[in-house]
């Protein structure tokens, strides 16, 4: 899905749509309605998104498949590299429980879920709109942790995520009052404190990451 851009994303797609089953470029709504027009045409059982500006590793979708069909699970994350001015640092995600959703932390090009609990995403959202997914539909399903790196996130001075933009910074500010409107209040100071010991418990005993 592409809103409707004047570089040279038409000749890519058009290059590769023998491969493709569907693609657009038009204006939409945002981000998030772009997302949510792609969903409406999947047909598949596993779902999951990635942004213009990254991509997945060799393997990663086979990786994700095969641990879906052999978990049952409904939620599925791993690790995901970042990669700024050539140089590349891996992001390991903490293990997620219901109580820590709250928490960003979860990587979302490395995020794969089960169509069954897919819920559209929030589109008066601009920039915290898949940590807001993953508090509706990654609540109470079964999880799965993937120990691989599964994507690479490029990090550049345009991309929301690291924006230094007043702007954009107020617009990060507005979604989180918003969604906390939804979801909070939230308990920031005690689940920061234990957040931080289940991250260090892991991290001495990084084996255990295994059993989820």
């Amino acid at each position: 899905m592409d809103g409707g851009s004047n570089d040279e994303t038409v000749g890519i797609l058009q290059k590769y749509s023998p491969w493709v089953s569907y693609w657009e470029s038009e204006k939409d709504r945002g981000q998030s309605h772009a997302i949510n027009k792609g969903f409406s045409l999947a047909s598949g059982k596993l779902y999951c998104w990635i942004n213009s500006d990254d991509y997945f590793t060799k393997g990663a979708l086979k990786e994700a498949a095969i641990s879906f069909l052999k978990t049952k699970a409904q939620f599925l994350y791993g690790n995901c590299t970042n990669l700024k001015d050539g140089r590349f640092s891996i992001h390991h995600t903490p293990i997620v429980f219901d109580r820590y959703l709250y928490m960003p932390g979860v990587a979302q090009p490395s995020v794969f879920w089960d169509s069954d609990i897919h819920q559209p995403l929030w589109e008066e959202l601009q920039c915290t709109l898949d940590f807001e997914l993953w508090m509706r539909i990654a609540k109470g399903a079964r999880k799965k942790y993937i120990d691989k790196v599964l994507s690479v996130a490029r990090e550049h001075a345009e991309a929301k995520t690291h924006t230094k933009d007043e702007k954009l910074k107020r617009r990060w500010q507005e979604d989180q009052d918003r969604q906390w409107q939804i979801h909070g209040p939230i308990p920031w100071e005690r689940l920061n404190k234990e957040s931080r010991i289940v991250r260090k418990f892991f991290l001495m005993v990084p084996i255990l990451k295994k059993l989820f």
